[in-house]
């Protein structure tokens, strides 16, 4: 059965020249991805299933269909095992619309590895807005949140 996945509330993402941009914000983690990663969390965030994501890199790449489906499960489980994404059954993923695919890529593929970066964790953690009081100053910084809990 072919899965579908649903970016997670505090996650903010964005592809810029090929390559994929995402934030959890309660956590102040930042990832990256390059080449078919960032293909891929675009078909992710155009609501594609695991099965319409492998077809479009079979498409996109000029690769066969099971190294298509090895990198969409590849990717997707590192997305979901740093809680950027859940799985979602298709009734619950059907009340979206779907959005275009992405471009096709203009490099050759490259198997998908998600990058995961801490060493901005406190700055991003800051919350200059919300987060004041007449004691602690401004910026306060927020405590920051357990992974394994959100």
């Amino acid at each position: 059965m072919s899965r579908y996945f649903n970016v997670k509330n505090k996650v903010a993402g964005d592809v810029i020249e090929a390559e994929a941009v995402i934030m959890d914000l309660g956590t102040g983690r930042y990832f990256s991805a390059g080449n078919s990663g960032a293909y891929i969390w675009s078909c992710i965030e155009a609501g594609f299933n695991q099965t319409q994501i492998s077809d479009a890199l079979v498409s996109a790449y000029q690769i066969d269909a099971e190294e298509a489906e090895r990198a969409v499960t590849h990717f997707a489980e590192q997305l979901i095992a740093n809680r950027l994404v859940v799985p979602v059954d298709a009734l619950e993923a059907s009340s979206a619309s779907l959005g275009t695919l992405p471009a096709s890529p203009d490099e050759s593929f490259k198997f998908p590895e998600l990058m995961v970066y801490d060493d901005m964790q406190d700055l991003l953690l800051l919350d200059p807005i919300h987060e004041t009081d007449d004691d602690a100053g401004w910026p306060k910084a927020m405590p920051p949140t357990d992974p394994t809990t959100t």
